[in-house]
């Protein structure tokens, strides 16, 4: 039992003693930790008093240096030395000083700044603040302290919140000055100042309500266009202060985002968000009214011009493109408007490495809506083309005219634009390959062969390949020396296109595009001028008109009169004056010489082949007659002194011979008239001179053949023969070429 009993306490006074040591141990750590820490301290005062001493020691060299001249006795000496190191000592006081204010700067602004600016309309207090922070900051990171990069992150705190409210404040007086007013029209001043041609388009909306058409020279304004704000000197001014104190604190900003690498940033500066933000919307919303307007003023064209060519010749002037008419420009002028202002804007407000990033990115939302725009206007002017309807492409001659010549007016602004300026650029470069594609094909489908069963008028008229090319020509001269400029660029434009023209349609088909390869034949081979294309195109139409011609083979003399109407269309239009109303098939050229614009004024030697065409083959016709007027020679020997009564005795075969020659010559008129019954000459004039040559050769021998054989008795049944007298035969040929025959018809011919 006593040893259970000793065994028992000996375990408890072991079990004691391993608390104690545990004891002992946690005491001896925390010894150890304290001996740790009071060697740091140690370690730290160490420290400080070897930086005490090292600022000591020039005192201390300073002081025994004055004690050496004070026992000099050289006082002026002392003065300036002791003057110089009471200098230092508050420099480095004032330095203590500003180092202490930095670390509790941010504790001592932060329930300031985080409220915000007192007064919007007077922040200098507010900024003076905002200032401090940034001078602290910047003076801390200059400082190798320890307990200085808890005070830098306080101070980016700070920053940060201050730059939060000076953002707000930035984002609400840049959005007051970014306020798109609407208005019924555009003011004529903003487009006049750089192009005058554009002046009328500020009037649209009157002319529209005035039932103008669509396209003429006032075309519809884009109504609710916005109206430019104006952002004054001291507006800017206050605005640039404000991005003059946000600049610094985004640089803060970006590089305390730069230490977390989870958040690297694009290094754009917040307060240059803000700007992007508030000027797209408000440059997007400017030009909203006026990219609606350049599409259906677009639309308005293409249906006008095709309702003009459903109609033929009526409407024709007021369904026409007028130069310079196109919203679409005044779009374009006003875009370019308003990215100079935004880039002068820009270079007052915002700091210059981002400067440019900035005015890109404000401009692409307008940017792309204007070149969305000018896509759906080209698509469209290819469709047309593929219609046969031009006048979209006169519409697209002006506006690559004009997009070209403003773009080399606002250069400056395109190279500043990047690639926003250069998908500009591209829109005039598509456009140029569209219109010259257009002529290669143009010239490559006037010269393809004539298919073996053409499609051609079937009473001789004008075809529409002669009225659509000299309606082109004349349309094109009107656009001479951008054309021309085009022309001598048309090498250079070839190899860089990038908007190929898919499909360009025959002027005589419906979809069929010409040969691939007289297409390629003549890529390269265009005129250097646009008179000299007007030359070539003239010269091959004279060419395929005659080729046509052939067509009307085994159909007697159609194709003369084919020739006849076509090259006297050509010369018409050739010789008429300077204010063309509208040219169509049918029109008759010479009613319409006072309404016709000249192109022989500069295409003299085009002038002169249509007029030798013309000549020859009305020369050509009237020597068509020749048969009518062999029948009518007076070969008939007839004795008028063996007359008995008054009255020639006649043998029978003198009385045979004339009834032949009464009996042919009404064959050959009978024939001639049959077949040319339905051949019209839709100019009254051309056709009473055409119609003055046949009775000039063949009336003064009928009369006399007439008037010779009438008064003898070759017959007794004269009437059988004699079918025409002069005046009957007279009428005849007046009702040629009319289109309508049916009198002459029921009394000569009992209908045929």
């Amino acid at each position: 039992m006593s040893v259970s009993l000793s065994r028992h306490e000996i375990e408890h006074i072991l079990e004691n003693d391993r608390v104690e040591l545990s004891q002992l141990q946690d005491s001896l750590a925390k010894t150890d930790l304290l001996t740790q820490r009071m060697g740091g301290m140690l370690a730290g005062f160490e420290d400080r008093l070897s930086k005490l001493e090292s600022s000591i020691l020039p005192i201390h060299k300073a002081t025994k240096h004055l004690t050496k001249l004070h026992e000099s006795m050289d006082l002026g000496l002392v003065s300036r030395f002791v003057d110089s190191n009471l200098t230092d000592i508050d420099k480095s006081l004032e330095r203590v000083d500003q180092i202490v204010d930095s670390l509790g700067l941010a504790g001592k602004l932060d329930l300031s700044i985080s409220h915000g600016p007192a007064r919007a309309e007077n922040i200098s207090d507010y900024l003076a603040s905002v200032t401090k922070l940034k001078d602290a900051y910047h003076h801390l990171q200059t400082l190798d302290f320890k307990c200085g990069e808890q005070a830098l992150t306080k101070l980016a705190t700070v920053i940060t919140k201050a730059h939060f409210h000076l953002d707000a404040l930035f984002r609400k007086k840049l959005s007051a000055h970014s306020t798109v007013t609407a208005s019924s029209n555009l003011s004529a001043a903003a487009t006049a100042d750089s192009n005058p041609a554009l002046a009328d388009a500020a009037d649209g909306k009157a002319a529209a309500a005035k039932g103008a058409p669509p396209g003429g020279p006032n075309p519809p304004a884009a109504g609710g266009a916005g109206v430019v704000a104006k952002i004054t000197d001291g507006d800017i001014e206050e605005l640039a202060m404000l991005t003059a104190q946000m600049a610094p604190l985004d640089a803060i900003m970006t590089s305390e985002r730069m230490k977390d690498e989870r958040d690297p940033g694009d290094g754009r500066y917040e307060h240059v968000r803000t700007y992007v933000d508030v000027r797209s919307k408000y440059l997007s919303k400017s030009l909203h009214a006026l990219a609606q307007a350049s599409v259906a003023a677009a639309s308005a064209t293409g249906a006008a011009g095709a309702s003009a060519k459903a109609a033929g010749s009526v409407g024709a002037t007021a369904a026409s493109y007028q130069k310079g008419s196109s919203t679409f420009i005044v779009y374009f002028l006003q875009f370019l408007k308003l990215c100079k202002a935004e880039k002068a804007l820009i270079q007052k407000l915002i700091v210059k490495p981002q400067a440019q990033m900035c005015y890109i990115q404000s401009i692409t939302p307008a940017s792309d809506t204007l070149v969305e725009t000018a896509e759906i206007i080209i698509s469209r002017v290819k469709r047309s083309i593929q219609k046969k309807e031009f006048n979209d492409l006169y519409m697209l001659i002006d506006v690559c005219s004009n997009m070209n010549d403003l773009l080399k007016q606002y250069d400056g602004i395109i190279a500043f634009s990047g690639n926003k300026g250069a998908e500009l650029t591209e829109i005039v470069s598509n456009s140029k390959t569209i219109i010259l594609n257009f002529f290669r094909e143009f010239i490559a489908e006037l010269k393809q062969p004539e298919p073996p069963k053409p499609v051609l008028p079937i009473d001789g008229t004008v075809h529409e390949i002669t009225s659509v090319t000299m309606n082109i020509l004349r349309r094109l001269l009107e656009f001479e020396l951008p054309i021309t400029a085009m022309l001598g660029e048309s090498s250079s434009v070839a190899s860089s296109s990038q908007i190929p023209l898919a499909m360009v349609p025959t002027l005589t088909g419906t979809g069929q595009t010409g040969s691939s390869s007289s297409g390629a034949s003549s890529a390269a081979n265009l005129p250097g001028s646009l008179r000299d294309l007007c030359r070539e195109v003239l010269a091959l139409l004279l060419a395929n008109l005659e080729g046509k011609a052939k067509g009307y083979k085994g159909r007697g003399v159609l194709g003369i009169i084919f020739l006849v109407n076509n090259f006297f269309f050509g010369e018409c239009c050739c010789l008429a004056d300077d204010s063309f109303d509208g040219l169509s098939i049918g029109v008759p050229p010479l009613q319409a010489l006072k309404n016709i614009r000249s192109i022989g004024s500069v295409l003299l030697d085009s002038e002169a082949d249509f007029d030798k065409g013309f000549n020859r083959q009305k020369e050509a016709y009237k020597a068509s007659w020749m048969p009518c007027c062999q029948q009518l020679l007076d070969n008939v020997k007839v004795d008028t002194s063996s007359s008995t009564g008054g009255k020639v005795a006649l043998t029978r075969s003198q009385r045979e011979a004339i009834k032949d020659r009464f009996k042919n010559f009404n064959t050959e008129i009978d024939s001639l008239y049959t077949m040319q019954r339905g051949y019209t000459i839709a100019d009254p004039e051309l056709r009473q001179q055409i119609i003055k040559d046949v009775k000039g050769i063949l009336l003064p021998q009928y009369e006399a053949f007439f008037d010779r054989y009438t008064h003898m008795e070759f017959s007794k049944s004269p009437s059988k023969y004699i079918k025409y007298d002069k005046a009957s035969l007279e009428a005849v040929l007046d009702g040629l070429f009319v289109g309508s025959t049916e009198a002459i018809e029921r009394k000569f011919f009992g209908g045929l």
